[in-house]
């Protein structure tokens, strides 16, 4: 296979650029700039806390990254999380019957990208509750059971934050220009031009 014959470091680099990719053909360039903020939020950032959690309390950590990272953070890792997300933000369907469908199938996919870095040799898992082969499924999908819910309702609460106040800055820019600031112009006053005949007492 093609995968085995590359060296580790440069796997972590090859599974991003396949997202990134993924991610330019499918999300169009506007959006992708609209949901980087939530993206870098719930995907990066979310990815260092679960790395640097993993790693204090001695259950998985990523391996054969070097000279492509730095502790135990590979520079990719963050990078892919927050191309995914950027996907999974986008296509996020409205109807919460749908949502909930959706939001399983982004655990499921999570915990089965986890289970490839694993076989490919890029993460170690320590065991702690069962076997490495059941821990390799189950810390995983613990991580994600908390992470891609909690992601989805803070980009749901945040873009209806932002939303909202943009929809009331409109309603308030068009009642600005509804209002008229240009001064009536004053009512011109007739002049009553007509002669006053003064009448004179008649001599006695």
């Amino acid at each position: 296979m093609f995968l085995p014959t590359i060296p580790t470091y440069l796997k972590p680099p090859l599974y991003t650029a396949i997202l990134a990719l993924t991610m330019i053909i499918t999300v169009p360039r506007k959006d992708i700039r609209r949901l980087i903020i939530y993206a870098i939020m719930f995907g990066a950032l979310m990815d260092l806390i679960a790395l640097t959690s993993g790693k204090l309390l001695g259950v998985y950590n990523y391996i054969n990254f070097f000279p492509l990272g730095y502790w135990v953070v590979p520079f990719f890792s963050p990078i892919s999380w927050a191309v995914f997300y950027i996907m999974y933000f986008y296509f996020l369907p409205k109807p919460k019957q749908l949502m909930y469908i959706y939001v399983a199938s982004g655990i499921g996919f999570s915990t089965f990208f986890a289970e490839l870095l694993f076989n490919s040799g890029i993460m170690v898992i320590h065991p702690k509750l069962f076997s490495e082969t059941v821990d390799k499924f189950l810390y995983p999908l613990m991580v994600f059971l908390l992470w891609v819910p909690f992601s989805t309702w803070g980009f749901l609460k945040l873009t209806s934050h932002f939303e909202g106040q943009k929809q009331e800055k409109k309603v308030y820019k068009k009642k600005l220009m509804s209002l008229d600031f240009n001064p009536q112009p004053a009512r011109k006053i007739e002049k009553d031009n007509r002669k006053v005949k003064l009448i004179k007492p008649k001599k006695l």
